[in-house]
């Protein structure tokens, strides 16, 4: 028996779920299908089959005893050569994956003595079980299997059919999972390129926002200067087009502390609007820029953009500590801390607010 066959047995079952191994009928066919050349398996194959070998076999908690038992009831209940028996329980824990050893086939396709033919006349092999009976006989003596001409054909043909319809069933599930993975890839693809889209028009609206939708807000300013992403308006506003903000032209004017410079923020109404406040560090640090120069007086000068008119040279922010505030240094461009309810008249307040 080649090993060819077995293999093919074991892919087979493989193939198959639970189902098939209770259908004798395909069990049986796919049996006699495979093992076609090699006839002297057929019927021990299919006697342990139907003694419940395979049930056996994978429910087992001890491979060895279990193959040791199966073996010797198939001689004992079924006459089969001990041989052949332990042959065949060995084909099936293969098949079933139960065992990786491949199997030690010693299938002996002589009769058992008790059943010995004593026939003289001529002969043919039973195309299932591989014993001897006569050339005319239409079933078998020793698996009573039906072995006329015709039975024979159209067993093998049935499961022919029969494996080719699984076939066929296997090949249409493999598409039907295919196309609904290209469904599902093409759904993607377009989900991906409306979000795409989607993104692009967001990055426009907002490139319009930055330029033109902020001087929308004002119907009534007039547009009177530019310095970079600075734009400045006749009356007293300036956006700050990079980071959205909305700044007062012009300081307060004189020296302030840090209380005073909260209310002086929060009661500021420039352009119309009424939630002006004092700007945070970060905010103060973005209009800081060493390349353009202010000068305040003789020996003082400070750095940020010329839309913004500063009188000296801090600027409150709204971070606090303690007792002390942040200002920040329009000449050097670093942050300090003074008391909260004292300035050292070098102090100013500049109104901001969040360009919507």
């Amino acid at each position: 028996m080649s090993s060819q066959s077995i293999e093919q047995f074991k892919q087979y079952l493989a193939n198959q779920d639970d189902d098939f191994l209770q259908d004798g009928r395909r069990v049986e066919g796919i049996i006699r299908d495979i093992f076609s050349e090699e006839r002297s398996i057929i019927f021990p194959l299919t006697i342990a089959w139907k003694a419940g070998v395979v049930t056996e076999l994978r429910k087992t908690a001890n491979l060895e005893v279990t193959i040791a038992q199966c073996g010797d009831r198939l001689c004992q209940e079924y006459s089969l050569r001990e041989s052949s028996a332990s042959s065949a329980v060995h084909v099936w824990a293969y098949a079933l994956r139960v065992t990786d050893a491949v199997p030690n086939i010693n299938f002996n396709s002589t009769p058992p003595l008790i059943i010995q033919s004593s026939i003289t006349a001529e002969t043919k092999k039973c195309p299932f079980c591989a014993e001897e009976v006569k050339k005319d006989a239409r079933k078998c003596r020793y698996c009573h299997s039906d072995i006329s001409d015709d039975v024979v054909f159209n067993e093998k043909q049935n499961n022919e059919l029969i494996r080719q319809q699984e076939a066929l069933n296997r090949e249409k599930q493999k598409l039907e999972r295919e196309r609904q993975e290209l469904s599902k890839k093409a759904a993607q693809e377009v989900e991906q390129k409306k979000l795409e889209q989607k993104r692009r028009e967001l990055e426009e609206n907002k490139k319009q926002l930055s330029s033109s939708a902020i001087s929308r807000a004002f119907p009534t300013a007039n547009e009177i200067g530019r310095d970079g992403h600075f734009i400045a308006y006749n009356d007293g506003i300036v956006i700050d087009t990079k980071t959205n903000l909305m700044w007062a032209a012009k300081d307060n004017g004189a020296s302030i502390n840090w209380n005073n410079a909260k209310k002086y923020c929060e009661n500021y109404r420039g352009g119309g609007y009424a939630d002006w406040r004092v700007p945070t560090l970060n905010e103060l640090t973005s209009l800081y820029d060493e390349s353009k120069e202010h000068r305040i007086r003789s020996l003082s000068s400070v750095y940020l953009t010329y839309s913004i008119e500063l009188t000296d040279i801090f600027l409150w922010a709204v971070e606090s500590r303690a007792s002390e505030a942040a200002r920040f240094s329009f000449l050097g461009g670093k942050i300090g801390w003074g008391p909260q309810s004292g300035s050292r008249g070098h102090e100013r307040a500049l109104p901001v607010r969040s360009a919507k």
